[in-house]
């Protein structure tokens, strides 16, 4: 009996083998991965085949269900001249912290960033989950198949339906001194594996990135305004730029620039409007180190409800 024991222990070693290196590959499920082996007589490429079968069909099922939960990932490298963004949905919040869930943001993140550094015109541009696919079969040296079958893979994997949203990047304009500047709301902390800090992409539920020109090279004043004008965005939810420079100014004035109203007795700005008057007046008087004359390029804020850009 120890005898027959011992002997099926050795057989059933390169099946366990194959489980572990395939579910390493693939992510399924234990019992899922040893079935499709199993019925794939030990073939690991024709086992991993079935279970890329087996997650499109169960994702094809799934696809009528509403996604009301997702992140948003957010990258705007200090000293770049464009941020991108994008909206990954999914059915739960608990999916959406999950750690496949997020390596797939950042596949698609980056995916989209590729496309639009392509071009350099306009200075905003929003994309659909339609487009992005089109765009990706038509570009050469990109495949939307890929990214695909990865949205497939998870969902199948997740048991949700996970839906790719949108993504959007504002530029800089060609030949302009200014600033990228990005804020991200309810931010997640991804592990370092999902997210490195050398990428610089942030997860939450709420992301803004802001095209602000200036009149001279940027200094330090002129990022913490422009981090300001980021986190007024992000609460106010402006529909268009003219809407913005018309709202009341919720955000925090920076430090500075408040000293500078006190000293010189001027009322503090009430709108956003009356924010970037007072900062012209104060980057023309030299009285703000590191403040230049500041111009609103565009900004995008994308959420999880919809999209707003100008």
């Amino acid at each position: 009996l120890d005898s027959a024991a011992a002997s099926d222990a050795a057989a059933a070693k390169p099946e366990i083998e194959l489980i572990k290196m395939l579910r390493n590959r693939t992510g399924a499920p234990l019992l899922r991965v040893r079935k499709a082996l199993r019925e794939a007589g030990g073939d690991m490429e024709k086992a991993a085949e079935a279970l890329r079968t087996l997650n499109s069909s169960q994702a094809m099922k799934k696809a009528d269900r509403v996604t009301a939960q997702g992140l948003v990932a957010v990258q705007a490298r200090s000293g770049s001249r464009a941020g991108v963004a994008v909206v990954l949905r999914c059915e739960t919040d608990f999916v959406a912290r999950n750690e496949r869930f997020l390596e797939l943001l950042k596949s698609a993140h980056s995916a989209a960033a590729k496309l639009f550094e392509k071009s350099q015109d306009p200075v905003i541009e929003t994309l659909d989950a339609e487009h992005i696919m089109s765009r990706l079969d038509t570009d050469a040296s990109t495949d939307s198949s890929g990214l695909r079958s990865s949205i497939a893979d998870a969902a199948g994997i997740l048991g949700e339906n996970l839906a790719l949203d949108r993504a959007a990047t504002v530029r800089l304009p060609q030949g302009a001194d200014g600033i990228i500047e990005s804020y991200v709301h309810g931010r997640v902390n991804a592990s370092s594996s999902v997210a490195d800090v050398e990428d610089g992409i942030e997860l939450g539920r709420i992301g803004v990135i802001l095209a602000v020109s200036t009149s001279s090279k940027p200094g330090t004043l002129d990022y913490a305004v422009a981090r300001s004008l980021c986190l007024h965005i992000a609460a106010a939810a402006p529909e268009t730029r003219e809407a913005l420079l018309e709202q009341e100014f919720v955000a925090p004035v920076p430090p500075a620039l408040t000293d500078y109203f006190a000293a010189k007795q001027i009322a503090a700005p009430t709108t956003v409007r009356e924010l970037l008057s007072a900062v012209e007046s104060a980057a023309q008087s030299r009285a703000c180190p590191g403040l230049s004359e500041l111009s609103l390029c565009g900004f995008v804020r994308l959420d999880l409800t919809e999209a707003r850009a100008e």
